[in-house]
Parts: C-alpha cells; structure tokens; sequence
C-alpha cells in the first residue's frame, strides 16, 4: 500500500511503509493514491475524491504536528511515535487542536464520544457548535482574546460551563487551553472534561453532609466534632443552648473552653486529655453558661470515621443531666428525712408507750401514798405528783414535736396555723391552696410572709365584712406570690386609721417585692404580695 495515512486518533500522521500496514486499522480516513477512502472500506475498494477543504485540513494538521512527506514520523526522542499515539488515544479527556479561525483540525477519541461525533462530523466543525447557543457569542469573543494573549490556563475559572452533544443535550465541563505557533498558524490545544459525574458525586455528597447534619440537629442531645488536640470543627444548635453560646464562640476553640468553670478547669482539661489519648470514652463534668449558673452534663467521646474533617476526629454528645443530678439529690435529702422522720416516731411512740406510762403509774403510786401520811410528808408528795404531771406534759409536748418534724417551720405550717387561729375571728373556715415547693422558702423570709397573711386575715375581720376568704400561695420562677380575696365590701377610701396595708407595702419593698390592693370586679378585696426567693 503506497499513499499518506492520517491518524486523527493520534498526535501524528503515518506514512505509507510497512508501519502504515499495522495501524491502518485505527484509521477513519486514508488518503490513498491521491482519493480519500474509509479505512473499513480499504477492501472493496470503495473510493471517494478528497474535496479541498479536507486537503487544505490534511497540510495544516500535518504542519502543525511536524510531520515530514519523505517517509519518516518525527517525534521526541524520549518515545516511540506508536506509544505517543496510544498515550493520547487513552487519554481520560477529550484533547482538541483549534485554529484561529475557530475550526477542529484535530481531536482523540475522547473528545469524539464526549460530543457524540463521527470522525467526519466533528473534523471541521467550528468549535462555537460544541458549545450552548447561549454561551456562542461570547466564546467568540474570549477565543479572539486568546489568541491575541495566549497563556496556559484554565477556561472560565470560576464559571459554570456547558458542552453541547451533537443530540442536543448539555453537559458540565472543565477546559484547560494551552497553544502552540506553526510557521504563521497559531493553534490552541483544549483539553476538555466531562464533569456530569463529578458533579453527581459532589451533589451526591452534599445531600448526605446535609442529612447528616439533620440527624445532628434533630438530635435531644448538644455535640461538638473535635480533632485531636480538642478543637472544636462542628457543633449542633442544642449544645450552643446548652452553653448558652452563639456557634462563632464555640466552633474554633480549644481546651481549657469558656464553658468549663474557672475552679473546675484544671481538673477537666487533665480528663479530657486524658480521653484524647485513649481515643474517645465517656465522662462526667460540670458546664458553665455564659450567665454563671452551672449544669451538670454527661458526655462521650467517638472516634468519627470517614467524617467531613478529615481523619483523627472525635464526636463529642453532651447530655445536659441537671434536672436527673437534682431529682436524685432531693431522693437523698428524702431518704433522709424519711429516715429522721422514721427515727423521730420511734422516739415518740416510746415516750407515749413506755416512758409516759411509767410516771403516770409513778404519779399513781405517789398519790396513794400521801393518802397514807399527814403534814409535810403528804405535802411534799403531792407537789411531786404535781411535777411528774408537768413532765407528762413537756413528754406530750415533745412528742408532737417529734411528730411534725422539720415541717413546724414551714410556710405551710405557719400558714394552716395562721388559719386555725383566724378561722374564730372570721366566722368560717378560709380556702387555702398552696403551689410550688412552697416549703423550700427560706425561713427568714417565712416570717414576714406569716405576718403579711395574719395582717391580711386581720384586715378581712376589722372591716371587710365577707363571709368567704379564698388564700393563694405560689411559688413560682424564683418568687412567691400571697393572694388573698375576699367578698366583703371592698376598699374604703374614706376609711382612717390603722396601718395595716402599710405595714405589707413596707415588708415587700424591704424584700425587694411589689404590693398591691385592689377592689374586684365582683366586689370584695384583692391583696397580692410578691416577693423574690432567691438572689
């Protein structure tokens, strides 16, 4: 076989000789003595002339890619001109030889089923129809730029870019452009990526980060991702409540936290050290929010594996156990005082059974006798069975102290106590209701309530004229709130005399608290009385 073979496939054009035999097979298109043939039809000796527009193309490629006519391939004397063309034949992108008036001299099999082509479409062809009809305009207008300025570099850095399939459809690319001078031709080399699948990973990977993240979010417990010094890398909303910290003054920080406490962070950063070395492990601690008040917290660290932080990071979920720490520290105290309550009616019943009875009969035993003697004798036994009396009497006292236990100071005594001795007075029995824990109210504070509801009651006997009285004590958010209603006649104005709500307005302002009296729309008269518990 005598004649040029080009190899649109290959960086090179082959010349007839034995070589020409062994890759006529890659060919499309073989010029053979001086008509152009497909290469399939070699055999039946289909032909077809060769119009000047694929001459004019066959000389530029060949100038460009430095071929000779006399029967040798010129490449670099590093290769072999067969490996160069299999290199580029395998190449992952699609590589594009354009001239300067915008036409394909020359591509690889990538690029061709890239843009959906046959060889004898895509040879020729301008390179605007590989490109979105919107995008053609200004593609004309950065190749002339180009090649006025050519550099090596990315196309559209930055830019979302489209390829167009010879069906139509679009497809997300990355083209890096270089050129190179051929005696007067300047030809730009593109080597084009097809994106589609990068594109549907990363997207694939955002959903997954974002239902992560979800998960994270939804969860009842705080997190935070740390790397192996104790940086914090992420964190969720809850923890952020938890700490009562904004994301921006968590994320980024590192041991000792703002959220550990100032005395305590010593002894945690030694613990959590000690977890980063082992890798993870649960712990318990104290956590600190940015208004001082302190929360007791359960935790665990994890090892994350594969985590958007690349390796070495740990998952840490935060437990806010405050209200559990409390619940069990009142079932102590409960216990305790069961315990005491226990030991107290152990005591009493005892003294009643056992101790009471014995000087009563003692008591019995002095009486019979001083009806056996005269004078000083039976004088003196009486006076000793008079004592023994007055001993049952302090042992009956005891007793029912021993039966109320820490409650006789309570505001819940005092105020059924208040009650039992107004109830005469009014002539009928008050309501009383009681919310909160009321009788966790320090009993320095207990006094004044106690004396502000006897005013109140006094008040409602002295003038109101009412035969209902409704008692509300509340405790609630860190105060206690004093109601008391009545139906009588209300506040009289014109009324003198007596400092009765006086004396209440001065007891809430030394606690900081707030006084009010105020006539009902039903009639009657309403005292509220406010003050703080704590602080």
């Amino acid at each position: 076989m005598s004649g040029l073979h080009l190899l649109p496939d290959a960086p090179e054009v082959v010349l007839a000789g034995p070589r020409a035999s062994l890759l006529v097979s890659e060919c499309h298109r073989v010029y053979h003595k001086g008509v152009w043939v497909e290469s399939e039809d070699l055999s039946g000796g289909a032909v077809s002339a060769p119009s000047t527009k694929m001459v004019n193309q066959l000389a530029t490629c060949r100038r460009a890619l430095k071929c000779q006519i006399c029967g040798e391939v010129r490449t670099s004397s590093m290769m072999d001109p067969e490996m160069a063309a299999i290199l580029v034949r395998q190449a992952p992108d699609g590589l594009l030889v354009v001239d300067e008036d915008g036409t394909v001299q020359w591509f690889n099999p990538r690029a061709k089923e890239m843009f959906g082509y046959r060889h004898v479409d895509l040879l020729g062809l301008s390179v605007e129809q590989l490109l979105p009809e919107t995008m053609r305009s200004a593609h004309i207008r950065h190749r002339l730029r180009f090649q006025k300025r050519p550099a090596a570099r990315p196309m559209g850095s930055g830019l979302p870019l489209l390829g167009l399939r010879k069906d139509g459809t679009k497809f997300p690319v990355e083209i890096s452009l270089s050129f190179f001078d051929q005696e007067e031709t300047r030809l730009v080399v593109a080597a084009v990526r097809d994106e589609t699948q990068r594109l549907l990973i990363e997207q694939q990977l955002a959903g997954e980060r974002q239902h992560k993240a979800a998960l994270l979010e939804s969860l009842g417990e705080g997190f935070m991702e740390v790397d192996t010094n104790g940086l914090v890398v992420n964190t969720n909303t809850r923890f952020c409540q938890m700490v009562d910290l904004s994301p921006e003054a968590i994320l980024g920080a590192e041991p000792p936290y703002r959220w550990w406490p100032p005395d305590a962070a010593d002894q945690l950063v030694k613990q959590w050290n000690r977890l980063l070395d082992k890798g993870g492990g649960a712990y318990e601690g104290v956590n600190q929010r940015s208004d001082g008040t302190q929360i007791f917290v359960e935790g665990s660290l994890t090892p994350v594996v594969g985590g958007d932080n690349g390796p070495g990071t740990l998952l840490n979920v935060v437990r806010d156990v405050t209200g559990r720490v409390e619940t069990e520290s009142a079932l102590r105290e409960a216990e305790q005082a069961i315990a005491v309550a226990n030991d107290r009616e152990r005591i009493a019943r005892n003294l009643h059974d056992n101790v009471i009875q014995q000087i009563f009969a003692v008591g019995l035993g002095l009486q019979a006798a001083a009806g056996q003697v005269d004078g000083l004798a039976a004088e003196r036994l009486e006076d000793s069975v008079v004592q023994l009396d007055a001993t049952i009497a302090e042992i009956r006292h005891t007793i029912l102290g021993l039966h109320g236990g820490q409650q006789q100071t309570g505001v819940r005594h005092e105020f059924l106590r208040v009650v039992e001795d107004e109830r005469h007075a009014l002539g009928f029995d008050p309501s009383l209701a009681f919310e909160g824990s009321i009788d966790q109210i320090p009993s320095s504070t207990v006094t004044e309530i106690t004396a502000v509801l006897r005013e109140a009651l006094s008040n409602t006997v002295r003038h109101a004229n009412a035969s209902e009285v409704h008692i509300n004590a509340r405790l609630s958010d860190g105060h206690f709130t004093l109601t008391v209603d009545d139906n009588g006649g209300g506040l009289d104005p014109t009324a003198k005399g007596g400092s009765g709500l006086e004396n209440m307005a001065r007891r809430a302002a030394e606690l900081n608290g707030d006084f009010e009296a105020a006539v009902l729309p039903t009639g009657g008269t309403r005292i509220r009385w406010r003050v703080p518990t704590t602080g």
